[in-house]
């Protein structure tokens, strides 16, 4: 099964990443393989069965076929006072297009800041039908792209702080 994976924040490309389940019945061994895509070279990647779990996965490499975009959406992003607390809204867009003559399930993961200080609160405003780990911050959406198709999905959210701090968002 193949999959592409992508994280706008760290890197606009997107990366499949094929995923082998009752890989043992293969009967693989320990060592460098040769990774080939479509009968074309594509690279080698290290095997080491001992260490895989039931699903063994083995990425690519990038796709420029499938594009994608992450700006910061300016008309969202705000930074108002309310009495000793600073109230930060950031907003990004985050679009994809299929350049590709095949439909593509894509997986994308994103972030929000995650405060450890009782002071700070982050609040998700919007995530566009994503997921988010509250844990974590992270933000995923399972996207399935048809041939040629765009979409585009918001992510909003709110960081109220004190004002005499000084907090990182990005």
């Amino acid at each position: 099964e193949y999959t592409y994976e992508c994280v706008p924040k760290a890197d606009l490309s997107a990366y499949l990443i094929a995923t082998i389940t009752d890989w043992e019945e293969c009967h693989l061994l320990e060592g460098e393989a040769n990774l080939y895509f479509n009968n074309t070279y594509i690279g080698k990647t290290i095997l080491n069965p001992h260490l895989i779990s039931d699903t063994l996965e083995i990425s690519l490499g990038r796709d420029s076929d499938i594009v994608m975009k992450r700006i910061k959406a300016e008309e969202f992003t705000k930074k108002t006072f309310l009495g000793t607390n600073s109230i930060v809204e950031k907003s990004f867009r985050i679009s994809v297009r299929n350049k590709k003559l095949s439909p593509v399930q894509l997986i994308i993961t994103d972030q929000i800041p995650v405060s450890i200080n009782e002071s700070i609160t982050v609040t998700p405003v919007q995530l566009t039908n994503g997921l988010l780990n509250t844990e974590n911050g992270s933000v995923r959406w399972d996207v399935a792209l048809a041939e040629g198709e765009s979409k585009e999905m918001m992510m909003n959210y709110s960081v109220k702080y004190p004002s005499r701090e000084k907090v990182i968002l990005e």
